[in-house]
């Protein structure tokens, strides 16, 4: 972590997974190649995310994603 709040990485990272009837992320994979650290952190930042799960008639259904993000390592 840089006291002084500056970037010293960003970039944009690809996945794919599956979201849950539950809304959770699961089972992903990145799609972009990172250091095993930075992997590491992505996936269980992905883990806690939330999304509106995928609907057929008026029932959630599973739904397979593929999704970016910005990373920015401070």
């Amino acid at each position: 972590h840089d006291t002084t709040g500056r970037i010293r990485q960003e970039s944009e990272v690809e996945f794919d997974a599956v979201v849950g009837t539950d809304g959770r992320v699961h089972d992903p994979k990145l799609k972009t190649a990172l250091g095993e650290a930075h992997q590491a952190v992505v996936l269980s930042a992905l883990s806690r995310w939330r999304y509106e799960p995928a609907r057929t008639a008026d029932n959630p259904v599973a739904a397979r994603i593929n999704s970016r993000l910005n990373l920015r390592i401070f």
